[in-house]
């Protein structure tokens, strides 16, 4: 796996403005188009954000009509295909980049914790990947037993954690320090792998790897 920094800066997005007016204009015409893209212009700071709205808000914007939601909820799960088919269709650890690709879209603007898991076989190759668990805005639950039977079910070799943080700050906290130390510890005993764990922020993500907070998984 190639070297990150610790804390990685994303790119900078398309102006937010200009893909907000496109979408308007898909579904409204003249002054309702200008009216929309203003509303979500000044209510969503990017594309990202509109797209982890819940589908209520969505329903509750001014002008948006009902096929709006529709739109929206297509555009996210096209937008979650695409990268989750950009992986790596053989070693996933060879290209870094698309898995965090990956992973931004898929939990970089949620408005809670939520806690993702990649299962790959003895070759880095992905076996499943799901959500392990939800929670609040600054915590979602894990626990190691379960993530250990999990990798024993899916005969996996090994692990890739994952989880964002709402607020935009990947920095890990001394909880997420602490539960990936036992989470590690677990798997140890089963003689899986915890290749790397990520936290995803808003406008960074860091490697627990890079941080040297996990041993090596050479």
């Amino acid at each position: 796996m190639t070297d990150m920094p610790q804390s990685l800066p994303l790119p900078d997005p398309p102006e937010t403005s200009l893909l907000f007016r496109r979408l308007a204009e898909l579904l409204k015409g003249g002054s309702d188009a200008a009216k929309l893209t203003q509303y979500l212009t000044e209510t969503f700071p990017d594309l990202g954000s509109l797209l982890s709205a819940s589908p209520e808000s969505w329903a509750q914007m001014p002008l948006a009509g009902n096929q709006f939601p529709v739109m929206l909820q297509v555009i996210r799960e096209c937008a979650l295909r695409y990268n989750r088919a950009c992986l790596a269709a053989g070693n996933l650890l060879a290209d870094e980049s698309g898995l965090l690709d990956y992973l931004t879209a898929r939990l970089g603007w949620e408005q809670i914790e939520n806690f993702h898991l990649l299962f790959l076989d003895r070759k880095n190759r992905l076996i499943a990947d799901e959500i392990q668990g939800s929670g609040t805005v600054n915590h979602a639950p894990v626990y190691p037993r379960e993530v250990a039977r999990k990798c024993l079910l899916l005969n996996a070799n090994g692990l890739i954690m994952a989880h964002n943080h709402p607020s935009g700050d990947a920095t890990p906290s001394p909880q997420d320090v602490v539960m990936t130390q036992q989470v590690e510890a677990a798997l140890k005993v089963i003689g899986v792998r915890l290749i790397n764990h990520y936290i995803i922020g808003r406008g960074s993500r860091s490697s627990f790897r890079n941080l040297g907070l996990l041993e090596s998984a050479d």
